[in-house]
């Protein structure tokens, strides 16, 4: 087992934030400590294997915040030194920067996020985009600011966690992914727990302390074995067949995009997923501390590290899909376009509800609005006949309420679920 599943492990039997967060964050973990000694040479350019990363989900609900200082807290205890400040101006990021030396790494931990993108386009945030995106890419760049000279050295080894609140839509812009900025980044986003109870005290805290102590030692023993080296990362024969495939796929469904939503987000995002699966496979094979090192400096990566990469990849990909969906439909344009969001996001999500529909709360949960305006938007619905009301009366107390598309607004479907449809006269006054 390899590092990165190490950390997965340990983090579930720490707190109940979803697996998800803790895969990704323990990449960007491995990334961090361990992949600036390793670089992969292309016919194109140099590929370095540094994450970034946002958590994504409702505040106070997922532990999203737990999930990222865990990961955040492994890095501490190792190096705290490359911990880069959690907030600054641009200002601020040459000064810090311009005093890195070259093939240095420094991480960026980042909690609420979400502001940070909402001041891109204001005038004092004016080329942090850019800045940023020459960062990922590992290269430097000189600047003048209020008559001071920056020069930040190429080289820069640097990499991003944070976490963002839902909705997405109210901090990212169509520019951030249209402008390749929010492309650099793995989105995974989730919406409750998984559930699992984790015990203040007990054998599970004790192993989660065991757990973390070996997991600091194995990657201390990395960092001193691949210390002063730059890795030269091959590829075996099968695993570049996965890798042509997998790049034959995201170019197919670009193509099919661009016929049927030339505008779509999704597009520019899933063009940059073969560059990151190849990041993913590196770090699946670094982290392995059983894996060779020949002649001091080449290893080899295989079918392996490349599938177990894709694996972890599709999942980030189709939750990054639903934060782009939320994107595209979410409502953050003039007051005309923002209602017709609105409705047509309200409408999709009863829609998945299927037969079963949605209660008010899941709306409210899922639309992140108030009571008062899931309300209108819910009268506005069941008027133009798109949904129907349905009330179930319990055994017990008071009777619950469903909102049905009318597809599935049927009298058979409604019938079976125990319930009664509510005149659509009456659904503002039961509201």
């Amino acid at each position: 087992m390899d590092l990165i599943d190490k950390y997965v492990e340990y983090a579930k039997i720490s707190t109940d934030s979803p697996e998800l967060y803790h895969k990704v964050a323990s990449y960007w973990i491995a990334s961090t400590l361990l992949g600036r000694y390793a670089s992969v040479q292309t016919s194109y350019t140099t590929i370095i294997p540094n994450v970034w990363a946002i958590i994504i989900g409702p505040s106070r609900v997922t532990r999203k915040t737990t999930a990222m200082y865990m990961a955040e807290r492994i890095i501490r205890e190792i190096n705290k030194d490359m911990i880069f400040p959690a907030s600054f101006s641009p200002e601020a990021i040459y000064e810090e920067l311009s005093s890195v030396k070259d093939g240095e790494a420094r991480a960026w931990v980042k909690d609420e996020i979400g502001g940070f993108f909402k001041a891109l386009d204001k005038n004092y945030m004016r080329g942090t985009r850019e800045l940023l995106s020459s960062l990922y890419s590992g290269r430097g760049e000189t600047r003048v600011l209020r008559k001071e000279r920056f020069v930040i050295p190429d080289r820069i080894y640097m990499t991003v966690i944070a976490t963002m609140p839902t909705p997405p839509h109210n901090y990212f812009s169509d520019e951030d992914f249209t402008s390749g900025f929010a492309n650099r980044f793995l989105l995974v986003q989730r919406l409750e727990r998984d559930g699992r109870t984790i015990p203040i005290m007990g054998a599970d805290s004790n192993a989660s302390l065991i757990a973390r102590e070996e997991l600091i030692e194995q990657y201390k023993a990395l960092i001193a074995k691949y210390r002063d080296k730059t890795l030269i990362i091959n590829f075996d024969y099968g695993s570049t067949n996965i890798l042509t495939e997998f790049e034959k796929r995201v170019d197919e469904e670009i193509i099919q995009l661009e016929k049927e939503n030339p505008n779509s987000l999704f597009k520019s995002y899933i063009s940059e997923m073969p560059t990151y699966l190849i990041k993913l496979a590196v770090l699946r094979k670094i982290s392995d501390p059983a894996q060779e090192v020949l002649d001091n400096r080449i290893t080899v990566v295989n079918k392996e590290h490349v599938s177990t990469a894709l694996k972890d990849l599709q999942e980030f990909i189709e939750s990054a899909k639903e934060v782009i969906k939320d994107v595209e439909e979410g409502v953050h344009s003039e007051p005309a376009v923002s209602e017709e969001k609105s409705l047509t996001r309200l409408y999709n999500i009863i829609e998945q509800g299927e037969e079963n529909g949605r209660t008010k709360t899941e709306i409210m949960l899922k639309m992140q609005l108030g009571s008062k305006r899931v309300n209108e938007l819910l009268v506005t619905l069941v008027e133009q006949g798109k949904i129907v009301m349905i009330r179930c009366d319990e055994n017990r107390g008071r009777p619950s309420y469903k909102f049905l598309a009318s597809t599935y607004g049927t009298r058979y479907n409604i019938e079976r679920l125990g319930c009664k449809q509510v005149p659509p006269e009456l659904v503002g006054v039961t509201l």
